[in-house]
């Protein structure tokens, strides 16, 4: 197979992974705003309404689908020109479990709130393991019920209450 070279520097990938994360967050946030995107948020509130109105909520959800899948597929290809290899370990529940963590934490509403939810979880973990080790998924499980039981919507909910005030 294709092994990518050694002689690239780290500080290449990480670059490169930003301005792709950019990119991705824009043209997300992009397609959100158009007319096809508005058609994500219809089906969310209201899927029959939506029928109603002529529009097919199953095509809708398959494109985001594609789009949510094409996505994924650009994560993992930076993350196997990062390493140098992909493992079938790399898939574990404990990653999935990351996304959803991140998903959560962050709330909807925003294409750029999964990326500070991200920065945030990882602020957690890395503080959660430095303070305590042995049992830092405790932490991340506390922070995690804090956030559900304090902010359902996540925390971009605040940014959003603070836009309205």
């Amino acid at each position: 197979g294709w092994a990518p070279s050694r002689a690239v520097r780290p500080d290449v990938y990480y670059v490169t992974t930003a301005i792709l994360t950019v990119l991705a967050c824009l043209a997300t946030a992009r397609y959100l705003s158009s007319g096809a995107g508005m058609l994500c948020e219809a089906v969310a509130e209201n899927e029959i309404r939506l029928e109603y109105l002529g529009a097919s909520p199953r095509k809708v959800a398959f494109i985001v689908i594609v789009v949510a899948a094409a996505l994924s597929g650009l994560g993992g290809g930076l993350l196997a020109m990062s390493t140098g290899h992909v493992d079938p370990l790399m898939t574990n529940w404990t990653t999935s479990g990351g996304f959803v963590f991140v998903a959560l934490l962050a709330g909807r509403g925003s294409t750029i709130a999964p990326v500070i939810g991200f920065f945030l979880l990882e602020l957690v973990r890395n503080y959660a393991l430095n303070f305590a080790p042995n049992a830092w998924q405790m932490i991340l499980g506390a922070v995690m019920l804090t956030v559900i039981l304090l902010l359902p919507e996540g925390l971009w909910s605040l940014v959003e209450r603070r836009r309205k005030a």
